[in-house]
């Protein structure tokens, strides 16, 4: 029997080969977690211009099912991390949205009216400041120096205006935000679906289901996918 409890990204779906593969395995109860680190076959750019990273290959995590193979389906790095966005947690404790993520729209517009989008690169990317930051002004002046940017072009009034003229935006960024959080059910089905179906596709196999195990509040990760193989005497 493989079992799994939120297994990550790619791990999964090493999980599933390996079940198909085994000779031995029968039975699997496998949960998954962390969509957003998983490989994509047909992906489109998203690293960063890495060549030698876009070259490594230890299989994929997405698709599994030759029904999107066949279709060179993909979703994306964004699609990937709004699936694992927690929407019954965020929608029964009435989480807010962090500022950090105003701030960084904000910044955005800096980038592209003061530095001319750098580089051309629109892919350019912030992520997790080593440090908190108390202030918008801080935050601007700590992500352009980890982007080894000129932060010269920018005086601190400048970024306290820029925060001014769209600070009436907020709360329709906000409202954005969870709308778009709304759409991550949608996109954990199709992963997990694609997981179902390849598990369906496989002659050896007598059943698989899909099954809520967890409270969605607790633990946002609560589908398990269960799968029976069939026996020697059966195939036969």
């Amino acid at each position: 029997m493989f079992t799994a409890l939120h297994a990550c990204g790619d791990l999964s779906s090493h999980i599933l080969n390996l079940f198909v593969d085994s000779d031995r395995a029968t039975v699997l109860c496998l949960v998954g977690c962390c969509y957003n680190l998983l490989t994509e076959e047909f992906p489109s750019k998203e690293f960063h211009d890495n060549a030698a990273k876009q070259g490594l290959s230890y299989g994929y995590g997405f698709p599994m099912s030759s029904h999107l193979r066949n279709r060179s389906f993909h979703l994306g790095k964004n699609a990937r991390s709004l699936a694992s966005q927690p929407l019954d947690r965020l929608r029964v404790n009435q989480t807010v949205p962090s500022d950090t993520l105003f701030w960084r729209a904000v910044l955005q517009v800096i980038l592209i009216e003061k530095l001319g989008n750098p580089k051309n690169k629109i892919e350019l990317r912030v992520g997790k400041l080593n440090k908190k930051v108390n202030s918008f002004n801080e935050y601007v002046n700590k992500a352009i120096q980890k982007l080894n940017l000129d932060i010269t072009v920018i005086s601190d009034a400048e970024i306290s205006d820029y925060y001014l003229r769209y600070s009436s935006h907020k709360d329709k960024y906000f409202a954005f935000y969870k709308l778009r959080t709304c759409m991550g059910p949608v996109i954990e089905a199709l992963i997990q679906l694609d997981r179902l179906l390849f598990l369906l596709e496989q002659e050896n196999t007598h059943s698989a289901f899909l099954i809520e195990i967890f409270d969605p509040v607790i633990s946002p990760r609560c589908y398990s996918l269960i799968a029976i193989k069939q026996t020697s005497n059966e195939r036969f």
